[in-house]
């Protein structure tokens, strides 16, 4: 059947990374992720889910699922939430070397047909201004797109890359509480705002001015860092 979940534990315990790369080949496993394109006809549709992880197809059947489960996945726009639960089969000519036989199916979030999520390219390359235009003023869904995904996993094991080896070097992070994450003059001034409870408070712009008495509290010296890592001050011990 494919009913919306409500209240139910969506504990992730497969993922279809460790799918694709031969973990559970020829078993039952269950997928949960979004739909990152569909297609087919009234009687068999390739679905492809994607999670954090990977990608992964899907092949569902009519006679298999039944009309109504068969019709949900049919239904199913870009990006909606889903639970697809199949035998993993090798196949060489997949992505990945691997495609999921769907069993059941259940929609866990549908998207709303009226207001769709436009990240395809040739749906991005139609909207005014192009792809660029389009993708400043939605940030929200260029995160879901595969080149930003790669770019966040990228940034992500370089950063962890440097602070590990500082750490390693038994260096300590010290995070400065500023509104600006990038580089400022010293001479910037504080902001001015209110707390939750309406109490006058000051926050400056850059971390200069918290970096110095963290040098002499810790008694240790700061360490220049490139421009993406000034908010990340490193003082050796």
């Amino acid at each position: 059947m494919a009913y919306p979940r409500t209240g139910a534990k969506m504990v992730k315990t497969i993922w279809i990374g460790d799918v694709q790369s031969g973990m559970y080949d020829d078993q039952v496993v269950e997928l949960k992720g979004w739909v990152k394109r569909t297609r087919g006809s009234n009687k068999i549709r390739f679905v492809v889910l994607r999670d954090s992880t990977g990608t992964i197809q899907c092949v569902a059947k009519r006679d298999v699922l039944g009309d109504e489960a068969f019709e949900s996945v049919k239904g199913a726009l870009i990006e909606s939430s889903i639970i697809i639960t199949g035998t993993v089969n090798v196949d060489e000519r997949s992505e990945g070397g691997h495609e999921l036989v769907v069993s059941s199916v259940e929609i866990v979030g549908s998207v709303n047909p009226e207001r769709p999520f436009p990240i395809t390219e040739s749906a991005m390359a139609a909207a005014d201004g192009g792809e660029t235009e389009f993708l400043l003023d939605n940030r929200h869904l260029y995160l879901r797109t595969s080149r930003m995904t790669t770019m966040l996993k990228l940034r992500s094991s370089v950063f962890g890359a440097i602070h590990g080896y500082f750490r390693n070097l038994d260096f300590i992070e010290y995070q400065a509480p500023n509104f600006v994450a990038g580089a400022v003059k010293v001479a910037q001034p504080c902001s001015k705002f209110h707390t939750l409870d309406a109490q006058p408070t000051s926050l400056n712009l850059g971390n200069s001015m918290q970096k110095q008495p963290c040098r002499h509290l810790s008694g240790c010296t700061p360490l220049p860092l490139p421009s993406g890592l000034r908010n990340h001050a490193l003082a050796d011990t």
